[in-house]
């Protein structure tokens, strides 16, 4: 009590209430803090615990409406995109886990088993799943929703704006059971805590959202394969809930890509987002109009990587099957291992391209082109062998000729002629006239088969011209 009657003199100055004007403000200044936290645990706990609400059921189940959700995709990455994940081939796939939902009960791995997530995490990547032919993509995104429960109206007289809700008390609270149809395999982050919040508001508006990354299946169509652009989809419905009591609709900004995205082998853009008929047919075990709504992202293939391990190897192997047209025709070992060689690096090469690729039933680019490269080379070979053939025949023809005569030595002696003088005469113009009869037919097929290599030295590279510009119209256009 001191304190308060203490005073300094002579100057008029009062020391002693300084005090307790500090603790005064102290106390003003904590009392609000207090008062809020209060009012959250009071709002929860008279929302929550009051004995009406019923998180097992939906907030307009017993009205003649829908509960609205909405739904944005916040989508943080692109990771993979495979074409290849051909399960009846051999190729890995992932494996089949149950389908990722927003409902309380749907996680994959629980949040205090720390050991269960990592062994998910790892089964997701590595374990293959056979029998699976679809194609699929993977990606991660914040699924985000919002609705309006009646049921979550409060009101107070301090300025709360929102209540924050902790993860252990968001299986109180009714979310949408929500779904991916064409899910594969995900999981939900739980690291260091589960990656979702929930937000209650006064007006009973709810906003939710989870962190997931997913596999999703993708058909895609490679007849232009690789310069083909793909569209993928995300489905989403209720599982069990028809559109007489949840309806999912798109918020006015459906999907948010994020800045600088990129993948190395696409280029990434949101296409479109829309409505889709999930109805079960009349003789399903399960009848009912299910709401479903979709999103839509365009991949276009960059197709710089096989340029430099596709496109330009094989011409090059083609220009080399050309070399054979300058050598000599009677160097046969040299155009021999030269169409050999030429013939067998295409076809490695056109082997080791395919076993990237699904085995699909149609043909695709990149399979026109091996085998049109392939073509050349092999028709290069061809010209070759016409060429050789062409020199061999006349070259052993002219032989046997020369032999014969030379065998011969001398025509049978007419017996009308008696002169040795003129049968000598005619022995000589014989054989001069045989060797020379030879030697110009040999000139002529020798002409021909150099004809053939000239003619092949413009017109290959000249077709393979033409073929480059109509391949690349069609496929690239």
């Amino acid at each position: 009590m001191w304190l308060f009657k203490k005073v300094t003199s002579g100057r008029g100055f009062m020391a002693g209430p300084i005090m307790p004007v500090l603790v005064n403000l102290t106390l003003f200044s904590s009392i609000p803090r207090m008062s809020l936290g209060q009012a959250r645990q009071e709002i929860l706990k008279d929302i929550l615990n009051n004995g009406t609400y019923d998180p097992k059921i939906a907030p307009n189940f017993n009205d003649n409406f829908p509960t609205r959700v909405m739904v944005q995709l916040f989508v943080l990455s692109i990771d993979s995109v495979d074409e290849s994940a051909m399960g009846s081939d051999g190729k890995p796939c992932m494996r089949k886990q149950p389908a990722v939902t927003a409902g309380q009960n749907e996680w994959v791995s629980s949040v205090n088993d720390r050991s269960s997530s990592k062994r998910n995490i790892r089964n997701y990547r590595t374990m293959p799943l056979p029998g699976n032919g679809k194609q699929e993509y993977s990606m991660s995104i914040y699924l985000r929703q919002n609705w309006t429960d009646g049921r979550l109206l409060w009101s107070d007289h301090t300025n709360l704006t929102r209540i924050e809700v902790d993860t252990k008390l968001m299986d109180r609270v009714w979310t949408p059971d929500l779904y991916f149809v064409n899910e594969k395999q995900a999981i939900m982050h739980d690291v260091t805590v589960a990656n979702k919040l929930l937000h209650l508001y006064p007006n009973g508006t709810v906003q939710s959202s989870i962190r997931i990354s997913m596999t999703l299946s993708c058909d895609m169509y490679l007849h232009k394969y690789p310069h083909d652009q793909q569209t993928c989809s995300v489905n989403i419905s209720s599982y069990s809930y028809t559109a007489d009591n949840v309806v999912f609709k798109w918020h006015s900004t459906p999907v948010i890509m994020r800045e600088g995205m990129t993948l190395p082998r696409f280029v990434v853009q949101y296409n479109s987002a829309g409505s889709c008929e999930f109805k079960n047919s009349a003789t399903s075990m399960i009848v009912g109009n299910f709401s479903c709504i979709t999103a839509e992202f365009e991949l276009t293939r960059l197709f710089g990587y096989y340029i430099a391990q596709v496109y330009l190897p094989s011409v090059l192997i083609v220009m080399l099957s050309w070399v054979s047209f300058w050598i000599d025709i009677d160097a046969i070992p040299a155009r021999v291992s030269l169409g050999l060689l030429t013939v067998l690096t295409m076809t490695t090469q056109s082997t080791g391209a395919r076993n990237s690729l699904p085995r699909v039933s149609y043909v695709k680019a990149i399979d026109v082109w091996m085998a049109m490269c392939l073509g050349f080379v092999f028709a290069a070979l061809l010209e070759f062998a016409y060429v050789n053939v062409q020199n061999r025949v006349e070259r052993r023809r002219r032989m046997s000729v020369m032999e014969g005569n030379e065998g011969n030595g001398k025509v049978k002696e007419d017996p009308t002629f008696k002169n040795k003088e003129l049968r000598g005469c005619e022995n000589k113009i014989s054989f001069s006239s045989n060797r020379r009869i030879v030697y110009l037919q040999d000139r002529l097929k020798r002409q021909r088969a150099r004809m053939a290599d000239k003619i092949s030295r413009v017109m290959f590279p000249i077709m393979f011209f033409v073929f480059n510009i109509v391949y690349w119209l069609v496929y690239c256009l």
